[in-house]
């Protein structure tokens, strides 16, 4: 198991080596908190290094992230994710939402403001997926590599 894993670990080397701009979309996507090897690779397969969609909210649909009104007729009910999308990529970006909540300071901030506003945890990591999913397209649009701002400072109200 360990030297098929090894096999699998040495042609996505020599993939990356071999094409220059997969490796810098590779890398940049990288450097954003909660997004690792698998999803990385993930997005770039899946969005043909960029090609496929026009946008990060268009990628968001077909990952599953992205919700839509449940509505019939004149009547308008809660927003539901499709069931129609990929549910591997949209559990590796679980998996990233859930880490990025562990160690990036700013989606621990706006986990506990929304768990304060009342929000379940199930929206707020699909939030949070969303979010990855547009640092990742911004970050390989601007062709530079995720910056943290912890510029956030929490708001206390006084009465």
């Amino acid at each position: 198991m360990t030297t098929e894993i090894t096999k699998v670990e040495a042609e996505i080397n020599d993939i990356m080596s071999n094409n220059k701009e997969i490796k810098i979309n590779y890398d940049l996507i990288l450097s954003i908190t909660g997004v690792g090897p698998i999803i990385a690779l993930d997005t770039i397969i899946s969005t043909n290094n960029f090609t496929l969609f026009k946008n990060w909210r268009q990628y968001a649909s077909y990952c599953g992230c992205a919700p839509f009104e449940n509505s019939s007729g004149t009547k308008t009910t809660n927003k539901r994710i499709s069931r129609l999308a990929s549910k591997q990529l949209k559990g590796n970006l679980t998996s990233g939402a859930r880490a990025a909540v562990i160690h990036d300071q700013e989606m621990v901030i706006y986990l506990e403001r929304k768990l304060a506003e009342g929000k379940s945890k199930k929206s707020i990591i699909n939030v949070i997926r969303c979010k990855l999913i547009s640092r990742m397209f911004s970050v390989t649009r601007n062709k530079m590599p995720f910056q943290k701002n912890y510029t956030h400072s929490l708001v206390i109200k006084t009465t």
